[in-house]
């Protein structure tokens, strides 16, 4: 029948042997499995390097585009400063001095 397969225990299996090539000894397959961890150490460590530069890198732009912005709203308040004080210079007649202020 088609759904119907033998099915072996665990118990019932035995374990693949791998040739390894530099001494031509036989080495249960587990042993090769040691290199599929450390592979997937190492994946995980760079990438978790990578989440961290990016973090880094994106929180260096947020600084930089913050301080921006701070320098912009100084900028405007000072802008808005000069022109209060030249009006004022200009209702007490001062031209030049009002002048100054506008520049």
């Amino acid at each position: 029948m088609r759904g119907q397969r033998s099915k072996k225990k665990v118990d019932e299996t035995q374990p693949i042997y791998v040739a390894e090539p530099i001494t031509g000894e036989a080495v249960p397959r587990e042993r090769s499995i040691t290199w599929r961890r450390i592979l997937i150490i190492l994946l995980v460590i760079v990438g978790a390097i990578a989440i961290l530069a990016l973090s880094v890198g994106l929180g260096g732009y947020s600084g930089l585009y913050q301080g921006e912005e701070d320098r912009h709203q100084a900028r405007l308040t000072e802008a808005n400063e000069h022109y209060l004080k030249g009006e004022s210079l200009l209702t007490q007649n001062q031209y030049k001095l009002a002048v100054a202020e506008f520049q």
